[in-house]
């Protein structure tokens, strides 16, 4: 008990170490500004953004709370880190009720709000608010933990952002439902619907479980467009009634129950309602039609693209997220090439002469980072230039690299794309100012503005010269016009020291969320555009007459309006509040207190064997779960001993920690004791390869009750290192479409002591060994793994898998509030090789213990299996991973000792 109360006082001694990590890694000293309903915690980096949050927070939260018909009654904690450099924020109830908001610079997918940061954090605080508007029991309960609550039960993503995304306008022309570029997903699925190619999803299809794209995107935006349609048809205070309904009660329909409960009618029938309320594109309505739906291994979605005008025909380079890689298209031949590997991309443009690609993409290096690097096209090769705070790379018109710095989201003029070359020396940029967007052409010492006001602007290119005059292209839409329009192309023409901006007239047969003009002629104008087809986003060509675009007329003089753009002053208006010292003891303090325990009890060979859940957990964290912290305290009904456990985890993207511990006790004192840690940490990280190294150790010490042979009193400690290389990723669209290969040497320790005398008594292993493995996209996908010496029992391991059949289903089935993603078919062969090891090093003396082995040594199996991927369709288990349920048939060619060489099972798995 001494050595233990002194553990619990060295780790409260160290714990402003242990209170950094995760999303506030590598940040200096914290401070926190306390409001009334808010602790907003931020490093010296963020204090402008942390300031601006704070003079809201009160406000936005008085102003939520009365939009749904609730009260204010819980302290928020909010923390606002640099640190990421990934524009994204959320909301969390476990182990306490928290957000976290990414101080970064704001991108095109979220440039629909006045304020980014301001806008983001209410998203977040809608959360905080519906997620606990619950009955007085179990506000009660909160006592105990936030995470109680029944609409974490009943509801799943679809209405937890449908609420909150619905809600970010606040009755302004901004917000992601006055979008077209985000509503129009829900347009295409019922362009899709009406033309008969696919039918309209259901709202079980979009609850946020489907795991192919769009992903969990479609619950934010049919779950946004919903909750709109609520509110709008029926008001908000019976939708407010909704929220206060799901926190309070839970049926076995769960959100079926609590809709029909709450509005009178069958979610089903709200449902076709909802559809009927969707307008389609007047071009649609007139016979336009709409994109065939793509083949399944086609699907690309294409993240960004630019074009190359120089060359003999138009090239269009594009990054396809589902392939992780970067093809270029020649325009006139649609001839298509893909030249490398990349992760995570975001946006990519081509050098002057078109021998180059400046590429910006996102890397996990200490949480995720922007870098920017350059392609080189010929030799198919990526060389990264910066590593932080490159947020925009390009190249400028004389041929050099630039890169434009992250900073923090502010109000005023920013720029939200790479400046491109624009003809005769000159480049262009799109910079947006609170709701407005300008195209700003940048040349011979003067800044040339096309101010569009309300249109939103995307995706700016430079095509070339047609005529003697210089385009551009980009793709807009009209801000406050969500599910009236569609996105549609625009061009801006350039000549002489004037200019002049087109705009398409009506709607396309989708979405252009990107588009680049590689003809003009003859009355026709031609572009390859990348545009919303629900499933993907695939690259097509759009032919248009000129006369579908129309000359925008400017606000003030009809034509264009040079001006400079100044930057407001964030600052301006902002209360000045005190903010103190960061102490992390009183958030550490609040956690998570549950009516049961998870103190494990174990074998001598470190196999849980029982649980004591006759007792209470608690579980904590930092505001921003950079560490998790566990103690709990419980009773074994079957080994008849109590038992007490803590542990920690923590780090971040680069380096993991994890640290752990048992103690139990029966009638007699001591019973048993374990520990078990862990770190690891990357090493360097490629263009789509990583390699990592990482120790892992356990000890066991006292009395071991599971084995029928009797009690065994025994010591045992194991610990495994290695080094592990890895390229696997995904490489074209479809299920298991992965390739690369995998590689990790380890070394092996075991020593283990038994009374009475097991095994010899006393046994010690040192060895090496290695696992390989590929995995390789063909037809039928394949998967393969080996590995020598996987413990102190087996010489080898071998396994090999081959993906004969995957259907993609990707629907919800009525009434068991299950999702099923897909039905797939493999066959694999599997087997190891059992032997006695010695001493140490066996590995030296590998090819002398293979031919020792026999036949009688292998197990081996081949089996073919049929099964569906399914996970729970309510709740927050719609989005924590799914189970593999079928059968499978084996044959057994060593089946070993008492095995069956034919045989059937039925096997259910979990995958998380």
């Amino acid at each position: 008990m001494k050595r233990l109360f002194l553990a619990f006082l060295l780790f409260f001694a160290f714990f402003p170490f242990f209170s950094f990590g995760g999303a506030f890694s590598g940040e200096g000293s914290l401070r926190v500004i306390k409001t009334e309903w808010f602790d907003v915690i931020y490093s010296d980096k963020s204090e402008e953004s942390a300031r601006k949050i704070a003079s809201v927070a009160d406000s936005f939260y008085r102003e939520i709370t009365e939009r749904l018909g609730t009260d204010m009654y819980q302290r928020f904690p909010v923390s606002v880190t640099p640190a990421v450099e990934s524009m994204n924020a959320f909301f969390t109830v476990a182990p306490y009720n928290s957000i976290v908001v990414y101080d970064t610079s704001p991108s095109e997918v979220l440039d629909m709000h006045e304020d980014t940061i301001e806008a983001v954090f209410y998203h977040e605080l809608t959360h905080a608010v519906t997620l606990n508007m619950k009955s007085p029991f179990m506000r009660g309960m909160s006592r105990l933990s936030d995470s109680f609550n029944l609409a974490g039960v009943s509801l799943t993503s679809f209405w937890f952002e449908g609420a909150a995304v619905s809600m970010e306008g606040r009755g302004t022309s901004g917000g992601r439902m006055n979008d077209p570029f985000t509503t129009q997903l829900v347009t295409a699925a019922k362009m899709r619907a009406e033309a008969k190619v696919a039918g309209f999803p259901s709202w079980r299809d979009v609850t946020g479980a489907r795991d192919t794209v769009p992903g969990g995107n479609d619950a934010y935006v049919f779950g946004a467009a919903f909750a709109t349609y609520l509110q709008e048809t029926y008001g908000m205070e019976l939708y407010g009634k909704f929220w206060e309904n799901a926190g309070t009660s839970c049926t076995l329909s769960f959100c079926a129950g609590v809709f029909e409960t709450t509005y009178g009618i069958g979610l089903s029938e709200a449902w076709r309602g909802f559809y009927e309320w969707i307008p389609v594109p007047e071009s649609f309505a007139g016979g336009g039609g709409c994109l065939p739906r793509d083949k399944k291994r086609n699907r690309r979605y294409i993240r960004t693209m630019d074009v190359f005008a120089g060359g003999k025909s138009p090239s269009i380079a594009f990054y396809d997220s589902q392939s992780q890689a970067v093809f270029i298209v020649d325009a006139a031949s649609s001839k298509t090439r893909r030249l490398l590997s990349l992760s995570d991309v975001q946006s990519i443009r081509f050098s002057p002469d078109g021998k180059k690609l400046a590429v910006t993409r996102l890397v996990s290096r200490s949480n995720v980072k922007s870098e920017s690097g350059v392609i080189d096209i010929a030799g198919r090769s990526y060389k990264t230039i910066s590593k932080s705070d490159s947020f925009f790379a390009s190249f400028a018109p004389d041929g050099s690299f630039v890169t434009s710095g992250a900073s923090s989201l502010k109000n005023g003029a920013v720029s939200l794309c790479p400046p491109v070359p624009a003809g005769e020396g000159r480049s262009a940029r799109v910079v947006k100012d609170g709701l407005s967007w300008s195209i700003v052409v940048d040349g011979d010492g003067e800044s040339r503005s096309f101010d569009m006001g309300g249109r939103i602007i995307h995706n700016l290119h430079y095509c070339g010269s047609f005529g003697g005059t210089d385009y551009l292209s980009f793709s807009w839409a009209e801000l406050g016009r969500g599910f009236s329009t569609l996105s549609r192309a625009g061009i801006v023409s350039l000549s002489g020291g004037g200019g002049r901006v087109f705009l398409q007239k009506a709607d396309w047969k989708a979405g252009i969320l990107d588009c680049a003009l590689i003809s003009l002629g003859g009355g026709k104008m031609s572009f390859s555009c990348v545009v919303e087809n629900f499933e993907s986003h695939p690259l097509v060509t759009a032919e248009m007459d000129e006369s579908g675009f129309e000359e925008f007329a400017f606000a003030d003089d009809g034509g264009d309006d040079e001006h400079t753009v100044a930057a407001g002053d964030a600052g301006e208006g902002e209360a000045r509040l005190d903010a103190g010292k960061y102490s992390p003891l009183p958030f550490y303090l609040k956690g998570s207190v549950f009516p049961f325990g998870t103190a494990e009890i174990y074998s001598r060979e470190m196999d849980v064997v029982d649980t004591g859940v006759l007792g209470a957990t608690f579980v904590s964290s930092n505001p921003w779960l950079g560490n998790m912290v566990s103690v709990s305290a419980g009773f074994s009904l079957v080994y008849g001993v109590g038992a007490f456990s803590a542990s920690w985890s923590g780090g971040n993207d680069a380096v993991s920690m994890k640290l752990g511990g048992t103690c139990a006790v029966d009638s007699g004192g001591f019973y048993q004791a374990t520990a078990a840690g862990g770190v690891s940490a990357v090493l360097c990280r490629f263009d789509c390869s990583s390699v990592v190294s990482g120790i892992d150790a356990r000890f066991f010490r006292g009395t071991d009750d599971s084995d029928d042979s009797g009690s065994v009193e025994g010591t045992r400690a194991e610990s495994k290192a290695y080094l592990s290389f890895s390229s696997i990723r995904r490489v074209c669209p479809g299920f298991r479409m992965y390739g690369g290969i995998a590689f990790q040497p380890f070394l092996l320790f075991e020593h283990s002591e038994s009374v009475p005398e097991k095994d010899g008594g006393v046994s010690r292993f040192f060895n090496a060994g290695a696992t390989v493995g590929a995995r390789i996209p063909l037809f039928f996908p394949v998967t393969m793994s080996a590995t020598l010496f996987p413990s102190s029992s087996r010489l080898a391991s071998w396994s090999a898998s081959l993906t004969l059949l995957s259907l993609e289903i990707q629907k919800g089935i009525p009434a068991l509030s299950v999702f099923v993603h897909r039905f797939v078919v493999d066959a694999s062969y599997a087997g190891k090789v059992a032997y006695e090891h010695g001493d140490s090093f066996d590995v030296a003396r590998v090819r002398e213990i293979a031919e020792d082995c026999s036949l009688s040594d292998v197990k081996d199996e081949v089996s073919v299996s049929a099964s569906f991927s399914v996970s729970p369709n309510t709740g927050y288990f719609a989005t924590s991973g799914s189970f593999s349920l079928g059968g499978a048939f084996v044959y057994r060619p060593h089946p070993g000792k008492g095995g069956r060489r034919i045989a059937g099972r039925v096997f259910a798995s979990a995958n998380f």
